[in-house]
């Protein structure tokens, strides 16, 4: 399965946990935190492709938390960057 995130516009925390909660289907007892996010990715039985667009955005509006959040997806599932990675095969398969 792959998910499309598109930090356009995404502002704050707030925003990012609840469009995260929406996108990757995170369960009710989420924690809207970056460990909450880790345990519940860990979790999943299904590796999930996460294909990320305006990560960009994302750095300028929350910093560090960006740098954070990225490496939590790198850990626990299949990432690509379509405005960020020059590499073809990983563009084709954010559009697909």
């Amino acid at each position: 399965m792959t998910v499309k995130l598109d930090f356009k516009n995404i502002n704050n925390k707030d925003e990012l946990h609840q469009y995260l909660k929406e996108k990757l289907e995170l369960p009710e007892y989420y924690g809207n935190n970056l460990d909450a996010l880790h345990d519940c990715l860990s979790e999943r039985k299904e590796l999930m492709s996460i294909c990320i667009r305006n990560y960009s955005n994302l750095k300028k509006s929350l910093g560090e938390y960006a740098e954070i959040l990225f490496q939590v997806l790198q850990d626990t599932e299949e990432i690509f960057c379509e405005d960020d990675i020059e590499d073809e095969i990983n563009r084709k398969k954010c559009e697909a």
